[in-house]
């Protein structure tokens, strides 16, 4: 009888141990999964709602707000996103409210040609590093209020829900 109890305390805490190794395990594996750029999700807070982005030449009182879309020549998940941003274009286009800015890393000529290959016909191109708008990574939308601060970003291949959230955004109240 002290065996099979004993027994069952083994085997009670073996079957803890394991069910406890897999928790940590599931825990630490979607922790570094939801972590990485350039996942199917946007990233909240990639910049701070608040602060305040200044750009040389960029008047942000010309317009209630601005979507700076981060992008690269060499970005796949900005090639692949041109559909969305072709929607966004065209609702900037009929809301005189937004303003659409792209800022990409590469020359002006260079950046003009790859947004011409993505048939996205914004006006306002900017060469900088994505850096100098506090993005850390391509692509990144920046919802800026007219006295150029962030009002909310996201970071990478969007959702259609995330989508569906950054066009109300720019239908505005």
């Amino acid at each position: 009888m002290k065996e099979t109890t004993v027994k069952r305390i083994e085997v009670s805490a073996n079957l803890a141990i394991v069910i406890i190794a897999v928790l940590v395990g599931t825990t630490f594996i979607k922790t570094r999964l939801e972590n990485r750029p350039g996942l199917t999700r946007a990233v909240r807070g990639v910049l701070t709602p608040g602060s305040q982005i200044s750009l040389n030449g960029v008047n942000w009182k010309s317009s209630g707000q601005t979507l700076l879309l981060v992008l690269s020549a060499g970005c796949h998940f900005c090639s692949q996103s041109a559909d969305f941003y072709k929607r966004l274009v065209s609702r900037t286009t009929e809301n005189s409210k937004t303003k659409l800015i792209a800022v990409l890393p590469q020359d002006i000529d260079t950046a003009k040609r790859y947004l011409g290959q993505l048939g996205l016909p914004i006006q306002t191109i900017l060469s900088l590093p994505p850096s100098s708008v506090g993005a850390t990574g391509t692509p990144t939308l920046i919802l800026v209020d007219k006295q150029g601060r962030v009002k909310n970003s996201w970071l990478g291949l969007l959702s259609v829900a995330q989508q569906s959230e950054i066009l109300n955004e720019l239908a505005g109240p």
